[in-house]
């Protein structure tokens, strides 16, 4: 979800239709039924990739399917209600009239059942420069709600994926896509769970969405490397607290918090990757000592899937399993 207060959007003429090269988040064929009901905006610059949450056919509840379901659960509720009150609490024969508090109850029980059966129609799309979270509140009838992210407003993304265990048993895959502007504050996130311990969740899950908007970004990143490797010498990952790390033509430096430390390939005992931690320690390091010793965060990585392609263009790292 986006931080901003969403775009309200002039309704399109109609439906858009993904145009050739154009994936779902997962990478996979846009489901030929897809219903498009609002196109991506321009600021996004050129389709990557799209989903909608409707299809042609299955265009979500309408609002006198969910009026009839309200009217009904309400009516079910206050007459049972009443029916149970007067059967169980009192010696009174059950009667034709319902008390005023179980009136109350069925009308409260059917406006929530009108609410919460909303349906919220939403396409997301991402593209060279930037994605959009467009939905319609209560149905493709109402009006459309963007939230636009063009990636010209962001400098960094940061990423976590925490798998949930409840007494040994796992239970769900959390993740937080955050990126953030040049001031540090939020500008947009994507935030959820997944159910899989087997590997991706389907390719309808938002999880993908984040996904993509991760490889769009990266993409977008790696457009600039040169520009910036051109005037500083380096391209510099930001970690927290003022630390960082630089990346060059064979050398990494490494500041966290006291002096940089600059190391060239041949100045690299090893480089791994454990429990989502970098661990570099060099040519000088011994056993069971900090010193030659250097260890950060993939969590605390500011444009973590950036710094891995960086990693193997100047230093000829890879890693089979790199960390998420």
């Amino acid at each position: 979800m986006a931080l901003n207060a969403p775009t309200p959007l002039i309704a399109a003429p109609g439906p858009w239709t993904p145009p050739e090269g154009v994936t779902n988040h997962a990478g996979g064929p846009v489901a030929p039924d897809a219903l498009f009901f609002e196109p991506p905006p321009p600021e996004i610059g050129t389709p990557v990739s799209a989903h909608s949450t409707v299809t042609a056919t299955k265009t979500g509840r309408t609002k006198g399917f969910r009026l009839g379901l309200a009217l009904f659960t309400g009516a079910l509720v206050g007459v049972t209600a009443d029916w149970a009150y007067e059967r169980v609490f009192t010696d009174q024969a059950p009667t034709a009239m319902i008390g005023w508090p179980w009136l109350a109850a069925g009308a409260i029980i059917g406006a929530l059942t009108f609410v919460l059966t909303a349906s919220h129609p939403t396409v997301t799309y991402t593209g060279t420069h930037g994605v959009a979270k467009i939905r319609r509140r209560g149905g493709l009838g109402g009006a459309p709600e963007a939230d636009i992210f063009p990636f010209s407003e962001a400098s960094e993304l940061r990423t976590s994926q925490t798998r949930q265990y409840y007494n040994g048993v796992y239970t769900g895959t959390a993740y937080h896509f955050t990126w953030s502007n040049f001031a540090g504050g939020t500008r947009f996130r994507l935030h959820g769970s997944y159910r899989d311990k087997s590997g991706w969740p389907k390719d309808k899950d938002p999880f993908h969405f984040a996904l993509a908007a991760e490889r769009a970004w990266t993409n977008h990143l790696a457009s600039q490397i040169q520009t910036e490797l051109q005037s500083q010498g380096h391209v510099q990952f930001n970690l927290i607290k003022n630390q960082w790390i630089r990346l060059g033509p064979g050398f990494i430096e490494i500041f966290l918090g006291k002096e940089a430390e600059r190391l060239t390939v041949d100045d690299i005992k090893e480089l791994t990757v454990n429990s989502g931690t970098f661990i570099i320690r060099d040519r000088e390091a011994r056993r069971f000592s900090r010193q030659g010793v250097f260890k950060f965060s993939y969590v605390n990585l500011a444009n973590a899937k950036m710094f891995l392609i960086a990693l193997d263009h100047f230093l000829g790292y890879r890693f089979e399993n790199p960390p998420s």
